[in-house]
C-alpha cells in the first residue's frame, strides 16, 4: 500500500520538482553564458578604446612638441 501511495503521489511531485530545478539550472547557465559573452565584448571594446587613447595622446604630444 505504501509503495502505491509513493508511486501515485510522491513520485510525480518529485519528478515535477526535479524538472523545474533542471529548467532553473538551464536558465542560470544560459544567463551566465550571456554575461560571460557580454564581459568578453566589453574587454575587447576597452582594449580598442585604450589603443585609440594612446594614439590620440601620441598625436597630442607630437603637436605639443612642434609648437
Amino acid at each position: 500500500m505504501v509503495s502505491a501511495w509513493l508511486n501515485i503521489y510522491i513520485l510525480p511531485c518529485f519528478l515535477f520538482v526535479s524538472a523545474t530545478a533542471n529548467m532553473e539550472v538551464d536558465g542560470l547557465a544560459d544567463e551566465l553564458h550571456r554575461q560571460k559573452e557580454e564581459c568578453r565584448q566589453q574587454r575587447e571594446e576597452l582594449a580598442i578604446l585604450g589603443s585609440k587613447l594612446q594614439y590620440a595622446e601620441s598625436q597630442i604630444n607630437k603637436v605639443s612638441n612642434v609648437v
